[in-house]
C-alpha cells in the first residue's frame, strides 16, 4: 500500500511541473494566445531599454518577448536560452517569467 501511495505522489508531482516546450521566438509570437501560461524554452539575444528599465529577448527578425522574474542585466547583448512561464496580455504584452538562463554566446 505504501508503494502505491508513493507512486501516486510522484505521478502528481511530475504532472505539476511540466517539461518546457522548446519553441522558436517567431512561433511564440505567432501563437501567443494559445501558449498563454505554458512553460517554454526559447533562444535569442537579450536587449534592454534604460527608461523605464526593461529587458527582452529577440531574434534576427525582431520577434520579441519581455523578460521578468530574474535579473538578466548581466546577459544584455548575449545569445541565451531562457526558460520560463509565458504570458500574454493587452496591458503587459508578451513576456516570460524567467526561471533559467543559459548563455550560448557573448557579444562584446
Amino acid at each position: 500500500m505504501r508503494g502505491i501511495l508513493l507512486f501516486a505522489v510522484m505521478v502528481l508531482l511530475t504532472a505539476c511541473s511540466p517539461e518546457p516546450r522548446n519553441l522558436e521566438l517567431h512561433v511564440i509570437v505567432a501563437e501567443a494566445h494559445t501558449l498563454d501560461s505554458q512553460v517554454v524554452t526559447t533562444r535569442g539575444t537579450v536587449r534592454m531599454y534604460a527608461d523605464p528599465e526593461h529587458y527582452w529577448i529577440e531574434d534576427d527578425a525582431l520577434n520579441r518577448v519581455g523578460l521578468h522574474g530574474m535579473d538578466v542585466s548581466s546577459y544584455v547583448g548575449s545569445d541565451v536560452e531562457v526558460t520560463g512561464r509565458f504570458s500574454v496580455s493587452r496591458e503587459r504584452g508578451r513576456h516570460l517569467e524567467v526561471t533559467d538562463v543559459m548563455v550560448l554566446s557573448q557579444h562584446e
